[in-house]
């Protein structure tokens, strides 16, 4: 299954410029995926046993100019 999974989000590393943007996209995906209620980003932090501080990278992810939501439509 995570050889699988690793195939799947890695044909979506064209889609980010950064390194960085990729892995937290990884991140979130993960965490959409094992999150366990539906309260937004902070769901994804405790569920994934993250640092409190990453709350505000994580935010900053949706804003981030190393994405583009049409390419990510494209891949998939």
């Amino acid at each position: 299954m995570l050889k699988f999974l690793n195939e799947v989000l890695s044909a979506f590393r064209a889609c980010f410029s950064r390194t960085a943007t990729f892995e937290w996209f990884v991140v979130i995906i993960v965490g959409l995926m094992l999150r366990t209620d539906h309260l937004g980003m902070t769901t994804l932090i405790r569920d994934l046993s993250l640092h409190p501080r990453g709350y505000e990278t994580l935010i900053h992810f949706f804003r981030s100019s190393a994405w583009s939501l049409e390419s990510l439509r494209l891949t998939w």
